[in-house]
């Protein structure tokens, strides 16, 4: 594993960078909820930037080349290709996945790109995502502790 944070911190760090620096019109974040914008970011989260980012869980499946990441102040769930080079993740097309530096899949909370209200948020504060491995009843699901301070 020791070979995998590194690896992993590099494409988000140039995936967020993608998204702090991006040129030309910035897409609202319910038109583009796989891509985090940071120049649409809320006063809120421009406050708590050094937090913002807080992740509490990673896991890497090696079939699938996919890290799961649990972005904890956003209260969701991520994936991001890991088979997307660096200059692929600097667009929206490249890796398994075709989507580059973009997320192929986040869940949890809908608020978080401005596309669903407080009814529609599925996790709150959660952590240590991982996905079930082989031989286990669900396996390649992801099993994840919901703190579910919020939720009934």
């Amino acid at each position: 594993m020791k070979w995998l944070l590194p690896a992993a911190l590099a494409v988000l760090v140039c995936a967020l960078s993608l998204f702090s620096a991006a040129p030309g019109p910035v897409p609202t974040p319910a038109a583009a909820p796989y891509h985090y914008n940071l120049r649409q970011a809320s006063r809120t989260e421009r406050n708590r930037k050094t937090r913002m980012l807080h992740a509490n869980g990673l896991d890497y499946h090696p079939e699938r080349e996919q890290i799961l990441i649990s972005a904890r102040n956003f209260s969701e769930i991520w994936i991001i290709d890991h088979s997307t080079t660096t200059e692929e993740a600097a667009g929206h097309t490249g890796g398994n996945g075709g989507k580059g530096g973009d997320l192929p899949y986040r869940w949890g909370n809908p608020q978080a790109y401005r596309a669903g209200t407080f009814t529609n948020q599925q996790l709150f504060w959660q952590h240590n995502p991982y996905w079930i491995p082989e031989g286990l009843p669900g396996a390649g699901n992801i099993l994840i502790f919901n703190n579910g301070d919020e939720c009934d």
